[in-house]
């Protein structure tokens, strides 16, 4: 004798073939989306370690009593070069010159983080370089970093902003278009 409530569990053909057919949309669907997905979380990690590279800098050069330049090159640099992407060094600038003197020492070097596009740094007085000085302010530098991704179809321009208190913030302006937008509502350009 069988129990009366027991019943056997299983699934027709039909069931089987319907939620194969949901997974196989949902799945097409997530495809679409995760190159755009991969990109902007790739510029979102470039974008942080920049944001962070300024913030060590302001720090050090409070704790320090001293100006700290940062500026793109590498641990054996004895001043700036290269690019903003391709890795960073924060020093002691004593003279302000940006070049490492026999009295300045690197701080901190920040290797790069794998490139998904290029930093630009555009300030006031046009420096290569950024400064900030022993109240955390900048060196009279205050501007932006341009942000532009190798690939524009997938992820627009980002806008870093640094006034001259050395504060730093994303630009997230956008236009009634949807693009990202400068502090003077123009269209973000790399």
């Amino acid at each position: 004798m069988h129990p009366q409530n027991s019943h056997v569990a299983g699934r027709t053909l039909i069931e089987m073939l319907t939620a194969l057919t949901v997974i196989a949309v949902l799945t097409t669907q997530a495809n679409q989306h995760f190159p755009a997905l991969i990109a902007r979380q790739a510029s979102a990690t470039q974008i942080n370690w920049l944001v962070g590279a300024i913030h060590y800098t302001r720090h050090a050069a409070v704790v320090r009593k001293t100006t700290v330049t940062l500026c793109p090159g590498s641990p054996h640099s004895t001043g700036c070069e290269g690019d903003w992407e391709d890795g960073l060094i924060a020093f002691t600038d004593h003279n302000e010159d940006a070049q490492i003197n026999e009295n300045d020492t690197v701080i901190h070097y920040m290797a790069a983080v794998p490139t998904r596009g290029t930093f630009t740094w555009r300030s006031f007085r046009r420096r290569r370089y950024l400064q900030i000085t022993e109240l955390g302010y900048t060196n009279y530098q205050s501007g932006n970093f341009v942000f532009c991704p190798y690939d524009q179809t997938l992820i627009e321009p980002r806008q870093i902003i640094l006034n001259a208190q050395g504060r730093v913030r994303i630009n997230r302006r956008r236009n009634k278009a949807g693009h990202v937008v400068d502090t003077r509502g123009r269209p973000l350009r790399c």
